[in-house]
């Protein structure tokens, strides 16, 4: 943690380190008081295992004490006029505490709680959304159902939107699908100064409504709802550029950046979505020697390398003769590319450990079709490479 008390132009830090802070709050109603929650990072290396707590503060961040319970999973929240604190407990379970975090009590009255964790993150029974206005509570579960809780009430109640409509247009139109429903909500805001008027955010777009939910329209002009991984320009063309990024896969540009395209599964097709390099775009590289030569690789779902001969437009799969065979998502498989500016060979590294018919490097000089092991001073049996 760490606090600064001039407006953000400089930092101390608190000493409370090795932990994975996911809120921070304020106590609307107590000057000075403060909570931090700090939950068990899911995950199977323990080199990025945390230290877990749920910690308080009563002098504005000097000192920190370690409050008896577990912490919350992922947020909590206040009226603005201060009162009981609402948390998430393990993204299932809502509870309140009315004596500042030492001891909380469920408060699961009217929502779909199950006895075992849910299998995937849009499943009715997730919680992650929290919110708080002067007296109500909202909730948002992984379908994007909204549940409302007012200050005085002992359940909680769905509240019913009217309409939900596309305001503005994604930046990315083949996301647009994903931009038209609320799903795995992650935070609300309530306007302090407006009970009615309140912004919230899920996996793929910024929603608002002026009239208490009763309305949403999304707000995502100009933002990408995606995450990128690479560029790559063209040496022997501004006009060409390929643009790498997570579950899209790739988009082409053939007019400088102005526009940009999915690949082209056959020329003259209405469908120009490419489904084999979809997923493929982890790393992207043009060839400087041959005009219009473009390679990529990578893929979530299933490890590709391509090969295109006309900036992007079309693509082929090689024969991939000399690589590992076992190329799989999670073991062996191709991570980034690059063109010798000179020979115009191709090189790529491979996941896994290092080793002739393994991971490590390997290059092409017939455009993919054949490879051969360029590992050699490499440390062998080490993993060097994603």
């Amino acid at each position: 943690l760490w606090l600064s008390t001039d407006n953000g132009e400089t930092w101390r830090n608190l000493g409370l380190t090795n932990h994975w802070f996911t809120c921070v709050a304020f106590d609307t109603a107590n000057e000075g008081r403060i909570w931090a929650t700090s939950f068990a990072f899911a995950t199977k290396k323990p080199e990025f295992a945390r230290d877990v707590g749920f910690y308080r503060s009563d002098d504005f961040g000097e000192t920190w004490t370690r409050l008896p319970c577990e912490p919350p999973a992922n947020e909590f929240t206040q009226l603005t006029k201060g009162g009981p604190i609402l948390a998430i407990f393990e993204n299932r379970f809502p509870r309140f505490s009315s004596d500042g975090g030492l001891t909380w009590q469920d408060a699961f009255e009217g929502l779909d709680i199950l006895s075992a964790p849910p299998k995937n993150p849009w499943d009715r029974s997730n919680f992650y959304a929290l919110g708080a206005g002067k007296d109500f509570y909202l909730l948002g579960d992984g379908a994007g159902r909204i549940w409302r809780r007012g200050e005085h009430e002992t359940a909680w109640v769905e509240h019913k939107m009217t309409s939900r409509a596309v305001g503005d247009p994604p930046c990315e139109q083949w996301v647009a699908e994903r931009t038209r429903h609320q799903e795995a909500m992650s935070q609300f805001t309530i306007d302090p100064r407006d009970g009615n008027h309140w912004l919230t955010t899920d996996w793929f777009a910024i929603w608002e409504t002026k009239d208490a939910g009763k309305s949403f329209v999304s707000r995502v002009n100009g933002i990408s709802q995606v995450v990128p991984f690479c560029l790559a320009f063209d040496p022997n063309s501004a006009d060409n550029i390929a643009y790498g990024l997570a579950d899209q896969g790739m988009f082409i540009s053939n007019d400088g950046g102005k526009s940009y395209y999915p690949p082209i599964a056959k020329p003259g097709t209405p469908e120009r979505r490419c489904e084999i390099v979809t997923c493929c775009g982890n790393s992207l590289a043009y060839s400087t020697r041959t005009p219009g030569v473009l390679y990529v690789t990578g893929g979530k779902a299933e490890p590709l390398f391509r090969v295109s001969a006309d900036a992007g437009r079309t693509w082929k799969a090689p024969a991939l003769r000399g690589l590992p065979a076992e190329m799989r998502n999670g073991g062996i498989a191709p991570y980034a590319v690059s063109v010798h500016p000179v020979t115009d060979d191709v090189w790529i590294t491979m996941g896994g450990p290092v080793g002739r018919g393994q991971g490590g490097v390997y290059r092409s000089s017939d455009r993919g079709e054949t490879w051969q092991w360029a590992g050699e001073g490499l440390p062998e049996g080490e993993k060097l490479f994603k």
